[in-house]
């Protein structure tokens, strides 16, 4: 099964892939993976403006000309910015975690258009984090209370990590994510009964595994969905 891509950054790239594994591992049969990055491409920017640029520019139909799904993946930390436009509020009461995850996927769904969602949307996965994907890691280093925070996640990760290991999350220069280490802490999400446990904790990662379950679940009964054509019409 052939999925694509579209994250903020390359260690989002990267735990997305474990958790992938995961799901796809967690039906009969299990299905084996080709995972591409879409973007950002090794080298290149990141950043939740540029996974709506990269929309906006149509590289979501490219991808499904080679990838049988889409992964299209967004924190919702900065969701108020100018530009990314998802209150977290309505009438002074914060949105609950299932009804923000809601509302940033009708907003890629403005980019996507309503023409590609309605014909081609089964075939898309959103990975709406709550409010760092760092969150989703949380129950692979804690077994309290941390294990389910929606905020000051990186900061609680890396320093537990810190703390039992001996290195956080950064490269050697102390400043960027790495994304090799991201991957190393994620590897566990790759067994399907380890990342059942972890959905238990974050109701954002159990609404997107649910979603790759389903499209694996479509995948095993009737196989790849059919490439796109080589044009469509975008609103």
């Amino acid at each position: 099964m052939r999925v694509g891509i579209i994250a903020e950054g390359p260690t989002d790239q990267r735990v997305l892939e474990e958790i992938l594994k995961g799901a796809a591992r967690a039906g009969d049969p299990p299905l084996d993976l080709q995972v591409q990055y879409v973007h950002p491409e090794p080298q290149g920017f990141g950043g939740w403006s540029r996974v709506f640029e990269v929309l906006r520019r149509g590289q979501h139909v490219e991808a499904l000309q080679f990838n049988d799904y889409l992964v299209i993946q967004l924190d919702t930390d900065v969701c108020e910015e100018v530009g990314f436009d998802v209150p977290r509020r309505e009438a002074g009461v914060e949105l609950t975690p299932s009804v923000l995850v809601e509302r940033v996927i009708a907003r890629l769904h403005r980019e996507l258009g309503s023409a590609f969602v309605a014909e081609h949307g089964h075939r898309v996965a959103y990975a709406i984090a709550v409010n760092e994907l760092e969150c989703w890691l949380l129950p692979l280093v804690f077994d309290n209370n941390k294990a389910n925070k929606t905020t000051g996640c990186f900061e609680a990760l890396h320093h537990r990590l810190t703390e039992r290991e001996g290195r956080g999350l950064l490269q050697r220069d102390g400043r960027s994510k790495d994304p090799r280490r991201y991957a190393d802490v994620a590897k566990p999400l790759s067994k399907a009964t380890t990342l059942e446990q972890a959905c238990e904790h974050s109701v954002s990662l159990a609404a997107f595994v649910a979603q790759i379950r389903a499209m694996a679940a479509a995948y095993r009964i009737a196989g790849p969905p059919g490439a796109l054509p080589t044009v469509i019409d975008i609103d």
